[in-house]
């Protein structure tokens, strides 16, 4: 998918995950930074998949940075996983560099998450060692909740290319299976026909993470004791939502309600706004 579709896609899934965090913050008295350390990770970590794409990626245009960070880490990524494949060239399959290639497999977004989730933290180890602001020991939990944002991000993104016809390779370098569904990623210019479900899926997954958001609060709320299950009921709702969409994105796109210009997308969208408008209206009359 395209970088701004990842990033809709990835925070609007992850909104219920981040409003539990806020709320173990008040609850468990964690440091208040993490409010702001796993919210960000999981947005860079949409995106540093990427990072073996042969073009210029989103990535690259607005997380420079770590795009450039991402780089050795690729890197040493395919240069340890292709000298397993020669030791042991019977059990694995051979790998290369390519764009879905091993940062798009579980075994290389692990491993990039811990490197990128250490480079951080040596980063902030260094600030605070001339800081008096927060205590040494406060890395350790950058380090956690670096790692598992940009994890959580990172496979989310995998999730998200596998509904596109180009797939991904789970499993590298153990098989070269592919998942994939069919949709296509275009850029949104001009009056060509486009794929409009990477758009639905924003708007789905917002809807469905409102109300996951609204049930932890009111658990937290009214039933404290089980605030931790309130997790696994989120977990359970967004994850049924996204077997959903998958499917929908299994869906042939030529001749379907999916396949709009930009110019049908907006009309639509804008005459749904304003039925949702008129029946809010009516119900506080």
């Amino acid at each position: 998918m395209l970088g701004k579709d990842h990033l809709k896609i990835t925070f609007v899934f992850s909104v219920p995950f981040i409003v539990y965090l806020l709320l173990c913050i008040l609850f468990y008295e964690f440091p208040i930074y993490i409010a702001a350390v796993f919210p960000v990770c999981i947005i860079i970590g949409s995106l540093t998949p990427d990072a073996d794409c042969g073009g210029k990626s989103e990535l690259y245009y607005k997380h420079q940075g770590v795009y450039l960070l991402m780089k050795p880490i690729h890197w040493f990524i395919l240069l340890l996983t292709q000298k397993l494949v020669k030791k042991y060239p019977n059990q694995f399959d051979p790998v290369k560099e390519e764009h879905r290639g091993m940062l798009h497999s579980l075994i290389g977004v692990f491993l990039s998450s811990f490197l990128l989730s250490i480079s951080f933290s040596i980063f902030a180890l260094i600030l605070l060692y001339f800081s008096e602001i927060f205590p040494l020991s406060n890395v350790f939990y950058i380090f956690i909740f670096g790692f598992i944002g940009l994890l959580f991000g990172q496979i989310l993104h995998l999730a998200e290319d596998s509904c596109t016809k180009s797939g991904i390779k789970w499993f590298l370098p153990f098989s070269k299976k592919l998942i994939k569904g069919n949709i296509s990623t275009k850029s949104e210019k001009g009056s060509e026909r486009i794929d409009r479900r990477p758009r639905y899926f924003a708007q789905f997954l917002g809807t469905t993470g409102t109300v996951s958001s609204c049930l932890i609060i009111l658990i937290w709320t009214f039933e404290p004791e089980y605030f931790l299950y309130s997790l696994g009921i989120a977990l359970f709702i967004q994850c049924s939502a996204f077997i959903h969409l998958y499917l929908i994105s299994k869906e042939k796109l030529e001749g379907s309600k999916w396949h709009q210009t930009l110019k049908e997308i907006k009309a639509e969208e804008k005459e749904k706004a304003k039925r949702r408008q008129k029946e809010m209206d009516n119900f506080f009359k």
